[in-house]
């Protein structure tokens, strides 16, 4: 007992620093017909600086898993693949408790499936990681309408973008106002476009039972009409998310975030421009600022709404692309309570940035101010001399502070003080709720930003780090 004590008690100061962050929660199997996979495969990425060990994994009864190592270095990723094995139809969902030396409490994982039929050989263990999962297995044909608003005429060369996790899952072009496109079932933010009409953008579930996605555009007023040519666009088909589970899937869904190459006027000068590993433009170092950047982020309930999650998962993958080694992430997410997802992360790694960046999900209550302490208490301890020491609040507009003396306000002005600003995100909020958060960017020597659809989002964020951080 004694030596379980000091065991425990040896792991506390890792379990309050460490991570093993799961970028999968819960996953669904969808409706499962006889011959098909009972199986998911979850990713979970150490985000810490030592060694992380599996202590035990626990599943409910009927869940057969495997990992593909006890063992996961920093920066690495773990797989975990849980099988259900029912004895019974109809709609199931089941837990598993994974216990790691990273922390006290364990990473808590779901999986569910509606089984029309029951799987043969249902004792059967849960397959090795040389078995792949179909990826097709969750396709159906989604049905694309595009109609104008007033006369509900198709509307021609509309072009239809598809976000999942912040990332572009595919892009396509609706010739004359309908088309379909077999994809896989599940939650996408959507935007539609056409020469002559304003964007149409919103979050829907398609699957099987919801099979169509209906768009009408209104038509560009006459003063802001302007006249377009149909964009030529390269069409990538919306593709399974995480198709085979590996860190290699992450690298290449990074790897469709390049930017169209622009040719511009030839120069005189010999100029170099720096490109990370995935031909990305990066910030010049003669002119930007080193950069540490800590995000804040409201995760409560209300984020789940109107596409809000998306629209900031843009924003930040749309950030990385620039960012050079030198510069430094720090993100922490509060909601019912606060937790330090990344602490001063270099931008090295960028796929696996964005593959936990991608991960984030919205549930709980709006509790701010514990995150605000984490988060000055993060741009503190990894303080940039000479560098872009920012804070980032991210919300949807419902960030409450303690007022007085003894409240948030004068942190605000002693961070600013320290040159560490505090700048604010709102993220498709009311105007009654942007006033909280316009005061904190104007108290904190930052800038407020209003992200209402995602053109903002390409652009906003980048914009206003690039201006911070300009020597």
């Amino acid at each position: 007992m004694k030596q379980f004590l000091i065991f425990i008690l040896a792991l506390l100061p890792m379990a309050l620093m460490a991570q093993l962050k799961p970028l999968e929660t819960q996953q669904s199997l969808g409706d499962y017909k006889n011959g098909g996979a009972h199986y998911a495969d979850y990713r979970l990425v150490n985000t810490f600086d030592k060694k992380i060990v599996v202590l035990r994994v626990k599943p409910e009864e009927r869940v057969s898993w495997r990992l593909s190592s006890k063992e996961v270095n920093p920066g690495d990723t773990l797989l975990l693949r849980l099988q259900m094995n029912p004895l019974k139809k109809g709609k199931l969902t089941q837990q598993v408790e994974l216990y790691h030396t990273a922390s006290l409490e364990p990473i808590v994982i779901s999986l569910s499936g509606n089984f029309t039929e029951l799987p043969q050989g249902r004792d059967q263990n849960c397959p090795d990681f040389t078995v792949k999962r179909d990826p097709k297995a969750n396709d159906f044909t989604l049905k694309i309408i595009v109609q104008d608003a007033v006369t509900k005429q198709p509307v021609r060369l509309s072009t239809v973008t598809a976000l999942k996790g912040g990332l572009q899952a595919g892009r396509l072009t609706v010739l004359n106002g309908f088309r379909e496109e077999t994809i896989p079932l599940g939650l996408y933010y959507w935007i539609v476009e056409a020469p002559g009409y304003e964007p149409w953008e919103a979050e829907q579930y398609v699957n099987r039972n919801n099979d169509t996605l209906f768009v009408q555009l209104n038509k560009k007023q006459p003063s802001l009409a302007v006249v377009e040519e149909p964009e030529q666009i390269n069409e990538t088909p919306i593709a399974a998310e995480n198709e085979t589970f590996t860190e290699d899937t992450v690298v290449l869904i990074a790897k469709n975030l390049k930017k169209e190459v622009v040719k511009k006027p030839e120069v005189v000068e010999d100029i170099t421009v720096k490109t990370d590993e995935f031909g990305n433009e990066l910030l010049d170092e003669t002119l930007y600022k080193p950069n540490h950047v800590v995000f804040l982020i409201d995760v409560s309930s209300s984020m789940r709404n109107d596409g809000r999650m998306e629209l900031l998962k843009a924003s930040l993958v749309e950030l990385m692309k620039p960012l050079r080694p030198i510069d430094r992430l720090s993100v922490v997410i509060y909601s019912s309570t606060a937790q330090v997802i990344l602490e001063a992360v270099p931008v090295t790694k960028k796929d696996s940035i964005v593959a936990i960046l991608s991960s984030l999900s919205a549930s709980g209550l709006t509790k701010s101010n514990e995150g605000l302490d984490l988060a000055y208490g993060l741009a503190q301890s990894h303080f940039i001399d000479e560098g872009n020491n920012a804070v980032f609040l991210a919300s949807d507009g419902e960030f409450r502070l303690k007022r007085g003396t003894q409240g948030d306000y004068p942190k605000i002005e002693a961070n600013a003080a320290q040159h560490i600003s505090t700048s604010c995100i709102n993220i498709k909020g009311d105007a009654v709720n942007q006033d909280e958060l316009k005061t904190i960017a104007n108290t904190g020597g930052g800038t407020f930003l209003l992200i209402k659809n995602y053109r903002d989002a390409q652009r906003l964020l980048l914009n206003t780090v690039k201006l911070q951080s300009k020597k």
